[in-house]
């Protein structure tokens, strides 16, 4: 989902960027995982404030931050049993 910050531009979170921000996420010590949530959380809310539609962009913060904190659970518990972790498109 993406978010209009104009007539002519929007936002749009890719999945190889969550994929990307998942990575280094948990990659840091585990203590440090809901700070490091707190602060892409801030990022994605600050480029809400220029949303057009702002329920919608409520939705895409939302949406966005479930999906990371999936990614890295997922990361996670596939690194703990040493299997790869393979991204389906």
């Amino acid at each position: 989902m993406a978010i209009k910050t104009s007539d002519r531009h929007s936002i749009e979170m890719s999945p190889e960027l969550a994929r990307r921000m998942a990575m280094r996420i948990v990659n840091m010590p585990v203590d440090h995982r809901e700070a490091a949530f707190a602060a892409v959380q801030g990022e994605l809310e600050a480029m809400q404030n220029s949303a057009v539609d702002k329920n919608r962009a409520r939705q895409w913060v939302d949406g966005s931050m479930e999906e990371i904190r999936l990614l890295v659970s997922a990361i996670a518990a596939r690194s703990k049993t040493g299997a790869r972790v393979r991204w389906g498109r």
